[in-house]
């Protein structure tokens, strides 16, 4: 919703008959009576009133534009941008003054611009889309009016908002990139690890067999036996410490999260089989040591599973969102609409409605863009009228 004090313009004659089948339409005294009542109503932030007494008049597709104009502006203070836009688009094919016109082109921009910026971090394919239309929009305002410093500016804004997000996609991109080549290597030392976990059981196995033929000669095995699981244990705890903190470094909703999860439980259960391998063989029972350890290479090899499952969705994630399609920030096609700045009409001047995005009428960027503009719009005159393009509205 926009929040802002906002003037409704003055009331304009109805222009063509309701399309509405058994009425009557209303009489032109009538129309601007209520066109006066919706105004007080505007003016005293009684939003909804206005909105329905804005209903009740004739909607016919030729309506006046100054009250198609007034009718975006009620919905925009409701909130309803959808409707909104539809009015201020409404207004621009029925103004016969540019003022009018460029002043709704400039709203309709300012509404794209907000939608966009709201999507910028849930959304931001959609939000450099919403930004790219609304440069769109901003710059047909400078076919109206060539001078209009202030739309210059919220071109390059949006060009420079674009250029943001396509940053943050990037890095974040290269974030999952390194994160998914950490799990990978992580992936691939668990495995080794669960080799490893598996020939000590083999040994333990093997230790056992050596005590009951020669309980020194196996006591000594079931030492070496108890070393080596004391090594594998504490190498297991150092990757669980190292996964835990690039969990912690992982936003919750990257991909891969419920692997990384699921994981860590393996290795956790892991480790407590370990736990219970060295107490046994601290007893010099390598027998019952052995199972064990058997079951903790099983889950540390799980474990490394998990996360390579979990470094192959990141980097999955990171192909669709990490090469954002590089942009200018307007429309392709924008160079290829009809200048309307050869009108002659004068108008007075009118309050924007929005607030605007400009900040004082010496900033550099926007001046060198709008002086870059009229030197476009010239090579355009020069080269002649560009070929006819439909409007999407």
């Amino acid at each position: 919703m926009i929040d802002k004090r906002i003037l409704i313009l003055g009331i304009c004659p109805l222009l063509a008959a309701a399309r509405v089948s058994h009425a009557e339409p209303p009489q032109p005294s009538k129309v601007r009576s209520a066109i006066r009542a919706a105004n007080r109503a505007f003016e005293r932030g009684d939003f909804e009133e206005a909105a329905h007494v804005y209903a009740s008049l004739p909607p016919t597709p030729d309506r006046s534009a100054a009250v198609c104009y007034n009718e975006g502006l009620t919905h925009a203070a409701l909130g309803d941008i959808e409707r909104a836009k539809q009015s201020f688009r409404m207004a621009d094919l029925n103004a016969d003054e540019g003022s009018i016109r460029a002043d709704a082109r400039f709203n309709l921009g300012r509404l794209e611009y907000d939608e966009a910026i709201a999507l910028a971090q849930e959304e931001p394919k959609l939000a450099m889309q919403g930004l790219r239309e609304a440069a769109r929009v901003y710059r047909s305002v400078l076919n109206v009016r060539s001078d209009d410093l202030e739309a210059a500016k919220n071109v390059e804004r949006c060009r420079l908002a674009i250029r943001a997000i396509e940053d943050r996609l990037r890095q974040e991109a290269e974030d999952r990139a390194k994160q998914s080549e950490q799990l990978q290597q992580l992936s691939q030392r668990l495995n080794e690890l669960a080799e490893r976990q598996e020939q000590a059981s083999a040994q333990s196995r093997g230790a056992q067999e050596q005590m009951d033929q020669d309980s020194s000669i196996g006591a000594e095995a079931s030492r070496q036996s108890r070393e080596q699981q004391e090594a594998l244990s504490q190498e297991t705890r150092d990757m669980l410490s190292q996964l835990m903190q690039q969990l912690r470094q992982t936003p919750g909703d990257a991909p891969g999260q419920t692997e990384m999860s699921e994981a860590m439980a393996e290795i956790e259960q892991a480790m407590r089989n370990q736990a219970g391998a060295e107490q046994n063989l601290e007893r010099a029972q390598p027998g019952r040591a052995a199972p064990k350890q058997e079951d903790a290479a099983e889950e540390l090899g799980e474990a490394a599973e998990r996360l390579a499952a979990a470094a192959q969705e990141q980097r999955g994630e990171g192909h669709d969102s990490g090469e954002p399609q590089p942009s200018d920030g307007a429309d392709p096609q924008g160079e290829s609409e009809p200048s309307e700045g050869s009108e002659t009409k004068e108008a007075p001047a009118r309050p924007r409605e929005v607030d605007r995005l400009g900040d004082q009428d010496g900033d550099p960027i926007a001046r060198r863009y709008l002086e870059k503009e009229i030197r476009d719009r010239a090579n355009r005159i020069r080269r002649g009228p560009p070929l006819p393009t439909d409007k999407d509205w």
